[in-house]
């Protein structure tokens, strides 16, 4: 089905997003708060029906510290 011709109010597009993070998994989950390892994400055009190719995003540190003695 396609909407094509209604005007439409609200969003043209979509964002569907996945993150994942590390750590401890089991009754120990969420307890160590870790950083975000990876971003997925999709762009959803719901005018004309399409969806993007996913990509995804490895971040890296902000800072990175070398501690010398």
């Amino acid at each position: 089905m396609s909407i094509k011709g209604l005007n439409m109010i609200g969003p043209h597009y979509v964002c569907v997003l996945y993150v994942a993070t590390a750590g401890l998994q089991g009754p120990l989950m969420g307890s160590d708060e870790q950083e975000i390892v990876l971003l997925i994400y999709v762009i959803v055009d719901v005018v004309h029906n399409k969806i993007d190719s996913p990509r995804s995003v490895v971040p890296r540190k902000a800072h990175m510290f070398t501690w010398r003695e």
